[in-house]
């Protein structure tokens, strides 16, 4: 180590005479020589330009201006700034100055007699708020938190609803538009999960537990998707296979797989084929009582928050199915839905077939901004939701597998990878996937997962419908 130690310092002695060297041989042409005060100094100083102040804030306005002071409440904003503070899975204290760009240049975006400018240093020292002529300069130099984070909007804000002058029955209006662009802004400047919710869109979530949460995908929603629900179907083969393909997790969907794994007999089937492709995940809650149908114990994965580690666990009830099981994924199987699958897999109640899943490992909770911050509401039906304000979808954590890893950005990787062409749009005779799990359970003499595998992949060699990659 001493040796080596010498050696990089002989090194940087030799990288160092080289550059003096190659700086006292520079030719005429070259870009001149710096000058120094002291030039002749045994230790001469560099000169420097001095650096400009940042202008103080002046956002001048009228004493009493009612419309001012209505803005700069930001009720909806600071609710929902508090719980991103609290529950948020990272510490946003040092993106504070980011997050409160984010709100006023969407403010800008929104209402047409709001311009900004900023200040172009990184970080930005001041912005320049102007309306109808009129401006404000305000200082953000000292934004460092989330309390000086909304004490700056505040006076943006003061300033903006004093300036703004629709008529009196718009009023109302037009500042609650400013009010959910800069909220959304904010939330959308921390990721892409997390936003507000309209209170017609938010029964389903307002409905569950308070701190319910939900995992969900990373990617929107395609063009014409169907919403989470449920496939009411169950295909046999000689009365023994049963067919299960939850859309989403919905609130019931753990019951109706619970249903459905009882065969045509009346008596539970010999295995169940469970397809989870093109499914995007939904309540964790219920995800995790799909799993637990098919698992007697056991640890099914991980929520990793900010300030917490929760393990997601199988109950033995007692009435567990026992029987083979078959999971088909796809690379649009998302979120809860790779848990599920990760969980069947890694505690050997059966095996994966398909190809990679998406990846997407976050879970968002759903927090009430309409109450009163002090009070935690009791859960309502989606009726009266509607009656509600916004609600907000918040990023509070990442999934990890029962294994310790996580899964977002890595997925889950089936048992055996098949890439044959199946959609939802497929009938079951065209579906070369769903023929080959039907066809390994039925085939397989025992459930255990290295049966199952074995039998699965000597069917693969012979399937007819598609070819094996």
């Amino acid at each position: 180590m001493v040796m080596g130690r010498t050696a990089l310092v002989g090194l940087a002695m030799v990288f160092t005479a080289g550059c003096a060297a190659s700086t006292a041989e520079r030719p005429p042409s070259a870009e001149p020589e710096r000058t120094y005060v002291g030039q002749h100094d045994e230790h001469p100083v560099p000169t420097m330009a001095p650096i400009k102040a940042a202008p103080v804030t002046s956002c001048a306005v009228a004493s009493g201006n009612a419309a001012g002071d209505e803005l700069a409440k930001l009720s909806l904003f600071s609710r929902a700034l508090s719980q991103v503070r609290e529950h948020y899975l990272r510490d946003i204290t040092p993106r504070s100055r980011e997050l409160l760009l984010a709100a006023l240049w969407a403010v800008e975006a929104t209402d047409r007699d709001v311009l900004m400018e900023r200040d172009l240093d990184a970080p930005p020292r001041w912005v320049s708020v102007r309306v109808k002529g009129e401006r404000c300069m305000l200082n953000i130099e000292h934004v460092d938190a989330p309390a000086t984070l909304l004490s700056s909007l505040q006076q943006a804000m003061r300033f903006i609803g004093s300036r703004v002058a629709p008529p009196a029955g718009e009023i109302g209006a037009r500042f609650a538009k400013i009010e959910a662009a800069a909220t959304n802004a904010m939330l959308g400047a921390l990721d892409r999960e997390s936003r507000l919710v309209e209170a017609d869109a938010s029964g389903d979530l307002r409905a569950q537990p308070p701190g319910a949460a939900a995992a969900v995908a990373v990617a929107p929603a395609k063009p014409g998707a169907q919403p989470p629900g449920f496939t009411r179907a169950s295909l046999s083969v000689g009365g023994e296979v049963a067919y299960v393909r939850p859309d989403g997790f919905p609130r019931g969907a753990a019951a109706q797989v619970e249903q459905q794994t009882t065969g045509a007999s009346g008596q539970p089937a010999k295995g169940v084929v469970l397809d989870l492709r093109n499914n995007p995940g939904g309540l964790l809650a219920e995800a995790t009582m799909v799993a637990d149908v098919f698992i007697q114990r056991g640890v099914l994965g991980w929520v990793i928050g900010k300030d917490q580690r929760k393990a997601l666990e199988a109950r033995d009830s007692g009435h567990d199915f026992d029987g083979d099981v078959i999971v088909l994924v796809n690379r649009d199987t998302s979120a809860a839905a790779e848990l599920v699958a990760s969980a069947i897999r890694g505690l050997g109640r059966g095996i994966v077939l398909g190809e990679p899943t998406a990846g997407a490992g976050p879970v968002r909770e759903f927090f009430d901004l309409s109450a009163d911050e002090a009070t935690t509401p009791a859960p309502v039906d989606g009726a009266a939701a509607a009656a509600e304000g916004p609600g907000l979808l918040l990023r509070t954590g990442s999934l990890w597998t029962g294994n310790d890893t996580p899964l977002e950005g890595a997925g889950v990787r089936p048992d055996l990878t098949l890439t044959w062409p199946a959609g939802r749009s497929s009938p079951a005779k065209e579906d070369c996937l769903l023929q080959l799990a039907q066809a390994a359970i039925s085939q397989a003499p025992d459930a255990r997962r290295s049966t199952l595998l074995a039998t699965a992949k000597a069917v693969a060699g012979k399937q007819v419908c598609g070819s094996t990659p």
